[in-house]
Order: structure tokens, then sequence, then C-alpha cells
């Protein structure tokens, strides 16, 4: 405490809490990588991303914990935030692909015979009906657009 009654200023952080933040950072920006690059893969390559996308959250939390501790600044927390948002949002995607998996193989399929504007505008057409089938089963009811 000061003699005017405020908390005195934290002093610099200590290197080493310093370099394990860096490190948990790097990890975790390299697992956003590895989920960005296998998501843009076909399927089911793609899922892959689901198993990336755990770890990368994983890592993230441990990044942000240290980033805290290491007294960085808000922007890099902002930052961290952001790619676990997009992780999360990809381990959604995954799971919704993995439950459906007879319509996106189908649609793999569809595609990779597809030459033409023509035939990939059918592939994504066959490919709503399905989820839009998919849906109606397991809600019972209709799908209104």
């Amino acid at each position: 405490m000061t003699p005017a009654g405020r908390p005195a200023p934290p002093g610099p952080p200590d290197p080493e809490t310093s370099r394990v933040a860096v490190r948990r950072v790097l990890h975790f920006g390299l697992l956003l990588l590895v989920v960005v690059v296998v998501g843009t893969m076909p399927f089911p390559w793609r899922d892959v991303a689901l198993l990336a996308a755990v770890a990368a959250i994983v890592a993230g939390v441990r990044a942000i914990v240290a980033a805290r501790r290491a007294r960085t600044r808000p922007l890099l927390v902002v930052a961290l935030s952001l790619g676990l948002a997009l992780s999360a949002t990809i381990v959604l995607q995954s799971i919704t692909s993995l439950l459906l998996w007879d319509v996106e193989a189908a649609y793999q399929e569809c595609l990779d015979g597809a030459i033409t504007v023509d035939a990939t505008a059918r592939c994504d057409a066959e490919r709503t009906q399905g989820i839009e089938d998919w849906t109606t089963r397991l809600g019972g009811g209709t799908v209104t657009p």
C-alpha cells in the first residue's frame, strides 16, 4: 500500500511467466492454423478439424490464463478470445457434419463428378434437400424456408 492508501502498482511481469504465455499463445496459434487448413479440405478429412479445434480450445484457454498472469495488453486477450470463438464455431460445424455424414458423403461424391456450374448447383440443391429431409425426420415436422 502506498501512503495515500492506494494499492501499489504491480511490478514488471516475471520473465518466466512471460515466456510461458508466449509459448502457449504460439501453441494456440499453430493449432488454430491447423484447424483452418484442415477445415478447408474435402469431406471426410475436414472432420479431423474437430479434434484440432478441441485441442485449440484447450490451448486457447490456457493461453488466455497465461496472458492474464503475464499482464499482457488486453488486445492479446481479445484476439485469443476471437480465436476461441472461431474454434468453437468449427467444433459445432464439425459435429453437424458428423451428424449428417450420409448427406455430406453424397454431396462430396456429387461434387467430385460435377464439372459444370449447373452440376455444382444441382449438388447444392440435393444437399439442401438432404438436410431438410434429415431435420424433418429428426423433428417429425416440416421445415419452412
